[in-house]
């Protein structure tokens, strides 16, 4: 998306009453930690660290259960 979708999205615009560069600025910072990442085309997606993150809260109850249930060490 670009980056007046992403404001919109995020609701920066609107309920933060940020400027459209504002927005933009925050977008680019997101994406030099991580949060959001740039295509060639310049438009935002999800970052690497969101990606991270998503995944670590879906595996670790089944990692936990297989450590439990087998005594082995489980991990990803």
């Amino acid at each position: 998306m670009g980056a007046g979708e992403l404001a919109n999205v995020l609701g920066l615009s609107l309920s933060l009453s940020l400027s459209l560069s504002t927005a933009y600025r925050l977008a680019s910072e997101m994406v030099k930690h991580g949060l959001l990442r740039k295509d060639d085309d310049g438009r935002f997606h999800l970052g690497q660290r969101f990606v991270t993150t998503a995944m670590a809260d879906l595996t670790v109850p089944a990692l936990r259960r297989i450590r439990d249930k087998t005594g082995e060490s489980a991990q990803v």
